[in-house]
């Protein structure tokens, strides 16, 4: 991930080339080396020193950290989650491309089995309070469950959250289509499309 500057622009050397971050965000708040990554559970997500784990391994553990690589491994899991919530009797099949995109989000942020959860209205009040306050932090998370609890906080931060971050509009070359383009669509609508006949 590039460094960013106070401005939020990628850090460059004198030859144009992007800086790199030294530290990444492995929750609210704490941020790891790579170096500390690779001594816990972050990288391989098992155990401190897997012993079958040999320098191939390793290698192929760090392409995470290349963005092209990163990136088809976000597209792959979000095709295989899809996939996933197809088999499970969800109507994928008829969403466009940005509906497609907020349920690939979803999944992202909750993982196949808190999304299916998310989507049946089904998250329990203490795992909503355990998913906000990773997502907020404790002060926020208290104040915005105060008046309908945990539950509710959650789903309608991470709705907000969704529907703020993918906005079509702010992917569409104006000047070249000015006609036919879809229309974003709330979270809640494509999940309440999803459920018909389940």
């Amino acid at each position: 991930m590039p460094l960013l500057n106070k401005k939020g622009e990628a850090v460059k050397v004198k030859k144009g080339e992007v800086v790199y971050e030294k530290k990444f965000q492995v929750f609210t708040g704490k941020w790891k080396t790579l170096d500390e990554l690779k001594n816990v559970i972050y990288i391989n997500g098992i155990m401190l020193c897997p012993r079958r784990a040999t320098a191939d391994v390793q290698q192929w553990l760090n392409l995470r950290f290349k963005p092209e690589y990163a990136i088809m491994a976000a597209v792959d899991y979000g095709v295989e989650n899809l996939a996933s919530l197809k088999k499970a009797g969800y109507k994928i099949d008829g969403l466009n491309d940005a509906e497609k995109a907020k349920i690939i989000y979803l999944t992202h942020h909750l993982g196949l089995s808190d999304a299916k959860r998310f989507i049946k209205d089904e998250i329990t009040e203490g795992s909503a309070k355990i998913l906000l306050t990773a997502q907020v932090g404790d002060e926020s998370a208290k104040a915005r469950s105060k008046t309908a609890g945990y539950m509710k906080a959650h789903r309608k931060w991470l709705m907000d959250y969704i529907d703020g971050n993918i906005k079509l509009s702010n992917y569409f070359c104006h000047e070249k289509t000015t006609i036919n383009n879809p229309e974003d669509i709330d979270l809640i609508d494509i999940i309440k499309k999803i459920n018909k006949e389940i």
